[in-house]
């Protein structure tokens, strides 16, 4: 089993950030990972790869990861010079998650319509594909056009693509052209079983062998006990579902979920792990038994949740719950 985290996201608070990667590495996590929304003045960074940037150059171990860019807001040409850039910095320690996104104001700040959007984002996934994979690429699309086309300077190997989604032409997409499914932090179990065992039926049928690799991710809050933890996530966790996911953002997912986004208890139902190191342990276990999940990446950022929280989990993950998987 391997370990990744997402430290404190968002406004001025890279330093904050920065000293939370570096005790997670000395804690024994194996990755580290950014996520992507803009037009947000506390909570998350638009620019991800740049923040993955910083913390290549302050560790010697994590393994960086995007979960994931908003791919249909980026050239892929450019993409994939950033991704190389990053990958040589990083000595080949980065994985590029990539996502179609959702959110319409995200969409006009970008002047890219959400009209079609997936047809973009497939074509930029399929095209991507190539330019971190080939050389001589080229590719004639609807929206993007290239000749003879070789992204340099290269790193020496290929920069893995995970692809996120939960419908079924995204996770189509994910299977015919990229390495892994990333699965973000919002589906309760039924759903991940329905888009894991949708995922490899695709990769199957592309002729595709189902990845080693198989993330998850999910929102953490952990603390000595159960109880001071439940406290902890409804101050923290439950404002992010109650006010933005089924708020105004208008999530996918959890925007049909109505009255129970403000209930801790009906979110929290296979869907996040709240409890003390003896909790969050056996939640692991049960994820990777019933899901398969082999990287088991937590979310610990909030908008309101403060520095010292999140070193204080990163602390008890590492001195009581990493252990537990060692061997």
């Amino acid at each position: 089993m391997k370990f990744g985290f997402t430290p404190t996201e968002g406004g001025l608070k890279y330093a904050e950030s920065l000293e939370e990667v570096r005790l997670g590495e000395q804690a024994g996590f194996d990755s580290v990972w950014l996520e992507e929304h803009h037009l947000e003045s506390q909570h998350y960074w638009g620019t991800p790869l740049t923040g993955l940037a910083g913390f290549a150059m302050a560790t010697g171990r994590l393994t960086l990861g995007a979960d994931v860019v908003v791919l249909p807001f980026y050239h892929p040409v450019r993409l994939a010079e950033d991704a190389q850039l990053l990958s040589i910095m990083s000595g080949g320690r980065f994985i590029l998650g990539v996502g179609m996104g959702y959110r319409e104001d995200e969409y006009r700040a970008y002047g890219v319509p959400i009209e079609g959007r997936g047809g973009r984002y497939g074509e930029a996934l399929r095209l991507l594909r190539q330019l971190l994979s080939e050389e001589h690429v080229t590719f004639r699309g609807r929206y993007f056009q290239v000749d003879d086309l070789t992204i340099q300077p290269r790193w020496r190997a290929p920069i893995p693509i995970w692809a996120g989604g939960w419908g079924e032409q995204n996770l189509r997409r994910a299977a015919e052209s990229a390495d892994a499914w990333i699965p973000g932090p919002t589906a309760n179990l039924e759903r991940l079983l329905w888009c894991r065992d949708t995922y490899q039926r695709f990769r199957t049928e592309a002729g595709n062998p189902i990845p080693s690799e198989a993330p998850l991710t999910r929102e953490l809050v952990i603390a000595e006990t159960d109880g001071q933890a439940r406290e902890d996530a409804e101050r923290y966790l439950l404002p992010n579902y109650r006010d933005e996911y089924g708020g105004g953002w208008g999530h996918p997912l959890i925007s049909t979920e109505g009255s129970r986004a403000a209930d801790l208890d009906a979110l929290a139902a296979d869907r996040f792990i709240i409890g003390s190191p003896d909790t969050v342990t056996v939640a692991v276990r049960s994820y990777a038994e019933r899901f398969g999940a082999n990287h088991m990446i937590f979310r610990l950022s909030s908008k309101t949740t403060t520095h010292r929280f999140i070193m204080r989990e990163l602390e008890l993950l590492g001195e009581r719950v990493l252990p537990a998987f060692s061997d």
